[in-house]
């Protein structure tokens, strides 16, 4: 395992270490990046900040709101709360004077959720015409419809090798996903392609001679390299795309990776899928996490269906009654379901 080099900031930085090995490396340096912040700051007004008093945490956060986004003060808070669990101390973050910090900056900043433009169907068909008739666009084209269909997170979709493809009995295949963000136990999980997307793959694994290991590869220089694409590649040749497709540069900007992971969700929950359909195509543990990806979903309760229609609509819909009611009762519903897609 590489080690991960930090710093000599400060006391955090030994807390941070003795945490190698049970989480990336990316938190572990985002982490110490939270706390190079954090600390200094604390020190400047003559606080400690390990431990730090809930008092200091909640001056912290108001300090901060108005300057950088909600979501980056929640993650902030969770590598303070993570340092101080390394390090033995009780937890500032999830204090009443904290949580009341939060509550006022958000009444104050009020601000949405900043989330990839969603690169649905339509769209996708667009950058699909646009891509080239060489091998190049073949991979190209092979690398949106993977990452559409497996809704895969760039990590994971420059991870698909050709050993994690199985091909099903009925038509199209499944690809292991090795590890995903939810699955730091690498038990895995799969995403699924159509028998269209399929034969793409198999055309792609003829021309490009490709047999074992990484399925996207890269070109330098017109050659196929023996490794996989950078997952950085895969918003650069999105945005490539969606110019050569005629999109004024507004919306290119908005486009990365996670916009096909984004459309698709917001497809599915048009269609009509089930909630339970959609968390398992997107290997989503929360309903939450599934209604924040879906909220610019086309999902018109009111249009003509069979009834089957919106059913991620409803049920989300029901979970709610069900917490209205065991709030107002204040006692569990005798007999209730637990709510769908509920582990």
């Amino acid at each position: 395992m590489p080690q991960i080099v930090i710093a000599e900031d400060g006391p955090w930085s030994a807390h941070i270490r003795s945490l190698e090995g049970a989480y990336a490396d990316r938190t572990l340096d985002n982490c110490a990046g939270v706390w190079r912040l954090f600390g200094p700051w604390c020190a400047a007004r003559g606080e400690s900040s390990l431990p730090a008093s809930a008092a200091t945490v909640a001056a912290y956060v108001e300090a901060m709101f108005g300057r950088i986004a909600a979501n980056s003060i929640r993650t902030r808070l969770a590598e303070i709360r993570r340092v101080h669990f390394a390090a033995g101390f009780e937890d500032p973050t999830r204090t009443r004077a904290v949580m009341l910090a939060v509550r006022r900056g958000r009444r104050t900043y009020p601000s949405a959720i900043r989330q990839a433009a969603g690169l649905n169907a339509p769209l996708r068909d667009e950058l699909l015409a646009a891509c080239s008739d060489d091998l190049l666009g073949l991979r190209d084209r092979l690398m949106i419809l993977m990452g559409y269909e497996t809704l895969a997170r760039s990590i994971e979709l420059v991870a698909f090798r050709v050993e994690d493809l199985t091909r099903l009995p009925g038509g199209g295949a499944s690809l292991l996903v090795r590890r995903a963000k939810n699955d730091p136990s690498a038990l895995g999980q799969l995403g699924y392609i159509s028998p269209g997307t399929l034969a793409l793959l198999d055309a792609w694994l003829e021309r490009s001679g490709v047999s074992e290991g990484p399925i996207l590869r890269p070109f330098d220089w017109g050659v196929l390299q023996d490794r996989a694409i950078d997952k950085q590649v895969v918003s650069h040749r999105i945005r490539i795309l969606a110019r050569r497709a005629g999109l004024a540069e507004p919306a290119v900007r908005r486009l990365t990776s996670h916009s096909l992971r984004v459309g698709a969700a917001q497809d599915l929950a048009g269609s009509g899928r089930t909630l339970l359909e959609i968390m398992r195509a997107g290997r989503w543990r929360f309903i939450e996490s599934v209604m924040d990806y879906t909220r610019h979903a086309p999902v018109n309760v009111w249009a003509p269906g069979d009834g089957d229609a919106y059913a991620l609509h409803r049920d989300v819909q029901a979970r709610i009654r069900r917490h209205v009611r065991r709030t107002l009762n204040n006692t569990p519903l005798s007999g209730a379901a637990p709510p769908h897609g509920a582990a």
